[in-house]
């Protein structure tokens, strides 16, 4: 009985060997590959504009592209930029977890708009900053937005 037990656990380990060498970088964690330079160029306008200080018609939309794209974690990125600004943070953590969700490479170093350096300061500065009283329960949101973060496709 012995040997048919380190049998099988010599069998489990080398069948974990192999399917190990099998997995590409990257493919079990389902990286998105936007391309980050794209995904700029179709909010260049939307930025300028709020240069020029036309808020309400960007917030229009980053709202209707954050509905129907393209590139619709930009527009929710930018969404919780815009609302992290206003002192908004509930709204801004929300906005920046679905930007998350809707593309991938807004985590990683390197995609479209530094969104990952930009989120991980705005978040940082929120915990030292205006929630720094707040209980865990309150920090949970942004404590899991960090996780996500360190935990990127790189």
């Amino acid at each position: 009985m012995r040997f048919l037990i380190h049998l099988f656990i010599a069998i489990s380990l080398a069948g974990g060997a192999y399917y190990a060498t099998q997995i590409k970088p990257g493919a079990d964690r389902g990286c998105a590959a936007t391309d980050p330079a794209e995904v700029e160029r179709s909010y260049a306008l939307a930025l300028k504009a709020l240069e020029d200080g036309k808020r309400e018609e960007t917030l229009l939309f980053l709202r209707k592209r954050a509905e129907k794209g393209p590139h619709e974690g930009g527009a929710l990125y930018l969404l919780g930029n815009l609302a992290y600004e206003e002192g908004a943070y509930a709204s801004a953590v929300d906005n920046y977890r679905a930007a998350l969700k809707a593309d991938r490479a807004l985590g990683d170093t390197g995609g479209p708009f530094n969104a990952k350096n930009t989120i991980l300061k705005n978040m940082e500065e929120l915990k030292r900053g205006p929630w720094r009283e707040r209980d865990v329960k309150a920090l949970t949101g942004v404590n899991g937005l960090l996780r996500t973060l360190n935990g990127g496709c790189e």
